[in-house]
């Protein structure tokens, strides 16, 4: 799966900021088998840009506006086209104890300007953006 990493929480005596704080929470969650027009539904319905993709517990990737919009304008069936087949596979992932900063870091350094963020039980727990960092 993708990168995971960070400190352990509650470190915050250092007052270093992690990525808990700038992360956008709860994320709109959806299964891999969901149609791309339900998925966009409950983007439109939580007012997000983007969706966590999970399939059988597991967070596999993010599906955004634009990777629908991509998937549109090649002529897939919205109302029947599963999500899984348009969202990044094994997409790196943040841990919301991890310091913001490193994460900015490696996002850039990849150019993901979005990222899932996953607990240590591997629950998606909020979605992290870069806006400097190219897509």
């Amino acid at each position: 799966m993708g990168r995971l990493g960070g400190t352990r929480a509650g470190d915050s005596l250092s007052g270093m900021r992690t990525v808990a704080d700038a992360m956008r929470a709860p994320p709109v969650v959806v299964d891999a088998a969901t149609t791309i027009q339900a998925a966009s539904a409950r983007m439109l319905d939580a007012g997000m840009h983007a969706a966590v993709v999970v399939d059988g517990g597991r967070v596999r990737g993010v599906v955004t506006v634009d990777s629908v919009a991509r998937a549109l304008a090649h002529g897939l069936e919205a109302t029947e086209t599963p999500v899984r087949a348009i969202a990044e596979a094994d997409a790196p992932l943040a841990r919301p104890d991890e310091p913001l900063a490193e994460a900015h870091v490696w996002m850039r350094a990849q150019g993901r300007a979005l990222v899932a963020v996953v607990a240590a039980s591997g629950e998606a727990v909020g979605l992290l953006e870069d806006h400097e960092a190219s897509v």
